[in-house]
C-alpha cells in the first residue's frame, strides 16, 4: 500500500505491525497451545488496529482522489468486515457463521479488477505517449529538412544514417 500511496501510508505503522505480528508467532510456535492461545484477542486487536489504520490511509487517498483508491477501499471494508463478523462469532456475540471466506474472495476479487484498471491504464498511457513521439519526431524531421545548416546522424561505426537536403546540397552526394 505504501507504493500505491506514499503520501498517505507512513512505513513506521507498518514496521510495528509486522514486528508485533511476528513476535506473536514466534510466541506461538515456541509455547504450548494452552500459553500461545492467550495470545489470540491481543492478536485480534492488532489485526483490528491495523484494519482501522489501512482504511483510514486508503479513505484519505479515496478523498484525494487517488488512483485506484475507491476500488482499494471497497476490497477492504468487505476484508474486514467479514474478519469482524468471525472475530464476533467466535465470541459468541453474533450467530451468523464464519465469512472470511467469502471477504477473501470479494476482497481478491477487488484486487484483480484493481490490477486490471492499472494495466489498461497503462496501456492507454504508452499509446498516447507513442503518439507524443510520432508527432515529436514529425515536428523535428520538418524541421530538419527546412534547416539551412547541415543536420546528419551516424550509427556507431560511423557511417552517415541520415542527411537534410542542406547535406546534401552542400557535399555534392545524392541521399
Amino acid at each position: 500500500l505504501y507504493s500505491l500511496y506514499p503520501t498517505e501510508f507512513r512505513k513506521f505503522f507498518p514496521q510495528v505491525a509486522t514486528f508485533l505480528a511476528t513476535l506473536n508467532l514466534v510466541v506461538v510456535f515456541a509455547t504450548p497451545i494452552y500459553v500461545s492461545s492467550h495470545l489470540t484477542p491481543s492478536m485480534q486487536v492488532l489485526v483490528l488496529v491495523a484494519s482501522v489504520y489501512v482504511i483510514t490511509m486508503v479513505l484519505v487517498a479515496f478523498i484525494r482522489e487517488r488512483r485506484g483508491a475507491g476500488i482499494m477501499l471497497a476490497g477492504f471494508v468487505f476484508l474486514i468486515l467479514a474478519f469482524l463478523n468471525d472475530v464476533l462469532y467466535n465470541h459468541d456475540v453474533i450467530h451468523t457463521g464464519y465469512l472470511i471466506g467469502y471477504g477473501l474472495l470479494i476482497f481478491f476479487f477487488f484486487q484483480s479488477f484493481l490490477l486490471s484498471v492499472r494495466l489498461s491504464r497503462a496501456f492507454q498511457d504508452v499509446e498516447i505517449l507513442s503518439e507524443n513521439i510520432i508527432r515529436a519526431e514529425k515536428k523535428y524531421r520538418a524541421l530538419a529538412e527546412t534547416a539551412k545548416d547541415v543536420i546528419l546522424t551516424h550509427d556507431k561505426d560511423y557511417r552517415i544514417t541520415y542527411t537534410n537536403p542542406a547535406g546534401v546540397e552542400i557535399s555534392g552526394y545524392s541521399k
